[in-house]
């Protein structure tokens, strides 16, 4: 008779919890994209180059999951990877940003849905963002500044904490490092930055750290500037040889890590 009303109990206690379970499912979660894994592969054959088989696994998602903004939002850093492959070339840059622009209009249709609203106004930013990124790899700092006005709302959410998103620490990371550092070695800049929040160049640093480690869509790219950044301007070679040879050994169809990871190797001498 205990067996049975233990049992009983159980039962009854499962029945009480199975909506709050529910609501705890991942899939709930307006930050957690479903099928992540096929967004992971999406992501690979990007950084691999191979814009054939990523577009065959992007119109299936999309076709799977038209009422989430991931499949779009992909197409972001497919564009960009685009660019990185001749970063000093102009001629795709209208192609590149009339891209981004219409890529960002159907982002801001998510946002009728007041789950994804959130959701969708971050994708929009990081989208917007990348703009700056291509100035910012160009060296080309007034024109990173006025893209990335555009963004500075998402900004200061990615700083105060509000966005949870692991791969929202990369625009905040970018943006403190580069904030700190422009106005000491560009005074000229320093009046466009008045109006937007101080930079620091420490927690720029392990911002990027953190989503080169624990972000979803800007892990690489993360991992990327920050290598570079270590690179070329902390003049931490080792430190950033280590993560370049990681990215080439992921993605050896990419010849950008491995022409960076070669570069770092003359530097320190492992030729």
């Amino acid at each position: 008779m205990k067996i049975f009303c233990r049992l009983f109990a159980m039962r009854y206690l499962i029945l009480l919890l199975l909506p709050l379970i529910l609501l705890a499912r991942p899939g709930k979660d307006p930050w957690h994209p479903p099928e992540t894994e096929k967004l992971l592969w999406m992501l690979d054959d990007i950084y691999n180059l191979d814009f054939d088989g990523y577009k065959q696994k992007q119109r299936l998602y999309l076709a799977a999951h038209p009422d989430r903004p991931e499949g779009v939002f992909i197409e972001a850093i497919a564009l960009w990877m685009r660019i990185l492959t001749d970063i000093y070339n102009p001629e795709y840059d209208g192609i590149f940003v009339s891209a981004l622009d219409s890529l960002t209009d159907k982002l801001e249709e998510f946002k009728e849905d007041e789950h994804l609203a959130e959701v969708a106004e971050f994708y929009i930013n990081a989208a917007v963002g990348f703009k700056a990124i291509m100035h910012v790899t160009r060296q080309q700092w007034f024109s990173a500044a006025l893209e990335g006005r555009r963004a500075i709302s998402g900004i200061e959410k990615a700083i105060d904490g509000r966005w949870t998103n692991a791969d929202a620490y990369f625009g905040s990371g970018l943006y403190l490092y580069y904030a700190d550092i422009i106005p000491t070695r560009y005074p000229l800049l320093k009046p466009l930055l008045l109006i937007y929040p101080d930079g620091d160049k420490e927690r720029g640093l392990k911002d990027l750290a953190y989503t080169a480690e624990n972000g979803l869509f800007a892990r690489v790219v993360a991992a990327y500037m920050y290598s570079l950044i270590l690179y070329t301007r902390e003049k931490r070679t080792s430190d950033a040889y280590k993560i370049m040879s990681g990215l080439s050994m992921r993605y050896p169809q990419n010849p950008i890590f491995m022409m960076w990871q070669a570069s770092m190797a003359i530097k320190l001498g492992n030729t």
